[in-house]
């Protein structure tokens, strides 16, 4: 896992520091390659590259994924025939369910096998059915779900940064952001991945923020954050990690929707103890 964040980091200082010449922005995208086949969903970095208008790091990670695969190609096949139950139960199964749900849509309460509510889960695709599993929703694929859910708030999200005058403000922020959502939205999803979710609130968390957010961050954020067991019902759990998304969705909204902050205020705000980071 540091090393998702490792390449993240170094790809974002060699963008800002480039300055946009073409080959900072190829080395960015050659080490964003490098930590996406470190952990599948940070290949999300090609799409959060987008609303930054990073094209030549964009498609140079493309072509990076595919060259790391490629050039040990023996490794490579080597590597996917030994994790293929993995692959096949974790990856495919979830599609497979949601083509074969919509090709007969039925809303029944969840009947297939059981799940286990594993307090270090975050996973809505995995979950959704759990969460569900006594009302007509039950029977719904969870990667269905997790796809209408997060795709239009991703692209609305982007749209907003893609016309922010802040954008380049953004940019760490909304890169976790995006890791984040993948991270639910990915089957078997555990805990350790959350910490994409820690970082964003803390780039945009703001002290100016409305009390109803405040609430928000605490209830859902906060309660799993803190180290201490709280001997909570897991199903609760999960319900307050799944509703996390929405404080630090509506600050990154928030934030990119804000106009620009004129300098000597943004250097004032920087001064007290709580600013905002992004």
């Amino acid at each position: 896992m540091p090393w998702v964040l490792l390449t993240l980091f170094i790809a974002l200082n060699l963008m800002r520091r480039g300055k946009g010449k073409w080959y900072c922005e190829v080395v960015a995208g050659l080490v964003l390659a490098i930590g996406a086949w470190a952990k599948m969903y940070s290949g999300l970095f090609i799409l959060a590259l987008l609303p930054f208008k990073r094209w030549t790091a964009a498609a140079t990670c493309v072509v990076g994924i595919v060259l790391i695969g490629v050039i040990p190609l023996r490794e490579s096949k080597l590597f996917f025939r030994n994790a293929g139950d993995m692959v096949t139960d974790e990856r495919v199964t979830p599609v497979k369910q949601v083509v074969e749900w919509l090709s007969h849509p039925t809303f029944a309460p969840y009947a297939g096998r059981p799940i286990d509510p594993v307090w270090y889960g975050h996973s809505l695709t995995t979950f959704f059915p759990l969460m569900f599993s006594k009302t007509p929703l039950g029977s719904v694929p969870g990667l269905l779900v997790s796809a209408l859910l997060f795709g239009p708030l991703w692209l609305y999200a982007a749209w907003c940064v893609y016309r922010s005058p802040r954008r380049e403000s953004l940019f760490l922020p909304f890169i976790l952001w995006t890791m984040a959502l993948g991270t639910y939205a990915l089957p078997n999803s555990y805990d350790y991945n959350l910490f994409f979710m820690l970082l964003t609130a803390l780039c945009l968390w703001d002290r100016r923020d409305s009390v109803f957010v405040h609430l928000l961050m605490l209830a859902t954020v906060v309660i799993w954050w803190q180290p201490f067991y709280i001997g909570i019902d897991r199903v609760l759990l999960i319900w307050l990690k799944m509703l996390a998304i929405i404080p630090v969705s509506v600050l990154m909204i928030r934030h990119a929707r804000r106009p620009d902050v004129p300098a000597q205020q943004l250097a004032d705000a920087r001064q007290h103890p709580w600013p905002a980071l992004a």
